[in-house]
């Protein structure tokens, strides 16, 4: 194989390494103003949120009752008035949101089971909520 050519192979080669890392990256993302982000599936991501979890006053956890992690589960949060501030949907077990002060209602739902909390989040302090499906 010649010089350029195995330049262009290298070159290619680290391009599609470096698309399939960013496309497996939790993305951060945006509902009301309200910053959340949600991942957890692998080492590195859990890693990842775990640093990033001092950013944000809610982190939700989601699981089975036998403790297996769950992804794919729908989140919906409202605020006192019950209107709807985010409707998303969790990429892994853990999502992560920096909601204003005050109380919440957040469901999540998996396998046809929703399951309601209150949370309250407050200035300075990460609350965790764990949500556990038993279907």
């Amino acid at each position: 194989m010649s010089k350029p050519n195995l330049y262009s192979t290298a070159l290619a080669l680290m391009l599609a390494i470096s698309a399939q890392h960013a496309q497996s990256a939790p993305e951060v993302n945006n509902a009301a103003a309200i910053r959340y982000i949600s991942g957890g599936v692998g080492d590195e991501d859990l890693d990842m949120l775990q640093t990033e979890q001092v950013n944000h006053r809610l982190k939700m956890v989601f699981t089975t009752l036998d403790g297996s992690f769950l992804a794919d589960v729908a989140v919906l949060v409202l605020d006192r008035n019950k209107n709807t501030l985010i409707q998303a949907k969790s990429e892994g077990p853990v999502m992560l949101l920096d909601l204003p002060n005050g109380t919440y209602q957040v469901q999540a739902t998996y396998a046809l089971e929703t399951i309601s909390r209150d949370v309250v989040s407050q200035p300075n302090r990460l609350s965790t909520v764990y949500f556990r499906f038993g279907n």
